[in-house]
């Protein structure tokens, strides 16, 4: 706290993000006050797992998960019907997911923050915070929902609150009909691997 009882920034809420930042800000020289109803840790991140690509960071904010019973993953198993193992090594943990976002991910940010609507600081954050909203609700409710169509759709509010002339319904057209595509295609590809898994371990 400053001299004057003012802090520089103060977060409230955000699990282990607000934590995070909240550290990294305060690494730099910023007062920060971090307002959090439960104690850490309590929050489990995405999947339940923190990809090897994340450690760097977390060690420069002097945070080792493996403290607070993290587990290192470095092992990958299938089994098939009739008793059959593959196994594999996982040197790199997530490297794939990190990866695909790294190369791909900025088209989706580029899509969400321009393609929809216009966004402006006051519409953005309103966005958020009606996807974070969805989001809490949704887990509290134990309903399996994606946080990139939640996001999505609270966008579309911020649209629609300016009239339907302030939306692409063309950029929208296609994200609805690559909704609909990916799932059966995502179920197939499935299929498929597990046929060709299948047919070479038995």
């Amino acid at each position: 706290m400053k001299e004057n009882g003012f802090f520089d920034i103060i977060i409230i809420g955000g699990g282990l993000a607000g934590l995070c930042n909240a550290i990294h800000l305060s690494k730099y020289g910023k007062d920060v006050l971090l307002i959090e109803k439960n104690n850490y840790p309590k929050h489990k991140v995405c999947g339940e797992y923190i990809s090897n690509e994340v450690l760097p960071y977390l060690q420069f904010l002097d945070f080792n998960p493996f403290d607070f019973g993290a587990v290192k993953i470095e092992n990958f198993q299938i089994s098939t019907t009739n008793n059959k193992t593959i196994n594999a090594k996982l040197p790199l943990g997530g490297f794939g997911i990190v990866a695909g976002l790294a190369i791909f991910g900025h088209k989706v940010m580029a899509t969400i923050g321009h393609g929809i609507t216009h966004l402006t600081p006051s519409r953005g954050f309103a966005a958020e915070l009606a996807a974070a909203c969805t989001v809490v609700i949704a887990s509290g409710a134990g309903l399996p929902i994606s946080t990139t169509q939640t996001l999505v759709g609270a966008v579309l509010g911020v649209g629609m609150a300016r009239g339907i002339a302030a939306i692409n319904l063309g950029v929208v057209r296609n994200i609805v009909v690559s909704w609909v595509i990916t799932l059966p295609v995502g179920a197939g590809l499935s299929i498929l691997f597990f046929w060709m898994m299948q047919a070479t371990f038995t």
